[in-house]
């Protein structure tokens, strides 16, 4: 998940760069036209700014990609950890059962060696 949340963080980072040029490239070319600016100029500003925005939408897409991935590794964790706690339940319940079972078997013996031991006293 670190290295999703690193990929969206680099990405929105470029997206936000490529805004920045966009608003200084709208700037530019509202300058521009003031001062007279030529068709050729124009077109190739224009055509600058049209790949700028292909750009971005890619990075949009890009970024929107890698949270749908971040989002399905987080549901995979949460499972994961819901699976681990049932298994650590499970395995508690099961080892105070053994301690219980262990502990009765424990009591039977010393109740068997008591009454051998009276059984051996009483006929002495």
């Amino acid at each position: 998940m670190a290295i999703l949340n690193m990929q969206i963080f680099r990405l929105r980072q470029e997206h936000e760069s490529l805004n920045r040029e966009r608003v200084s490239a709208w700037t530019q070319l509202s300058d521009g036209l003031k001062a007279g600016m030529s068709g050729a100029e124009l077109q190739f500003e224009m055509a600058s700014m049209a790949t700028r925005a292909y750009r971005q939408e890619g990075l949009r897409k890009q970024i929107a990609g890698l949270q749908q991935q971040r989002m399905a590794q987080e549901r995979l964790f949460r499972e994961a950890q819901k699976q681990r706690k049932i298994l650590d339940s499970l395995r508690e319940r099961k080892r105070r059962d053994y301690l219980q079972v262990r502990g009765r078997q424990e009591q039977q013996q010393v109740d068997d060696l008591f009454m051998v031991r009276r059984t051996s006293d009483s006929r002495s």
